[in-house]
């Protein structure tokens, strides 16, 4: 993995697809176990916010938003 450089002095690694998928899976952030290379360079419209929500749910607590008694109107408040 190499680090691109840009103009302004940020920089983010240069990953494959591949390498990706792989780091998605490891992570538990894959919407499905079907995620492939292949979805990255085209995804679908739902793949971000679906990996987005996978990852914010756990940092930002909304697993608890099912505690309350009616969860449903409260996690469709909450749209990432």
């Amino acid at each position: 993995m190499a680090a691109v450089k840009m103009m302004s002095g940020f920089s983010f690694l240069d990953m494959m697809p591949t390498q990706i998928v792989a780091a998605i899976h490891t992570y538990g952030l894959a919407p499905s176990t079907n995620l492939r290379a292949e979805d990255i360079p085209d995804p679908h419209p739902d793949l971000l916010p679906a990996i987005f929500s996978a990852f914010l749910a756990p940092v930002m607590g909304f697993d608890a938003v099912l505690a309350l008694d009616n969860p449903k109107h409260h996690i469709d408040a909450i749209q990432l």
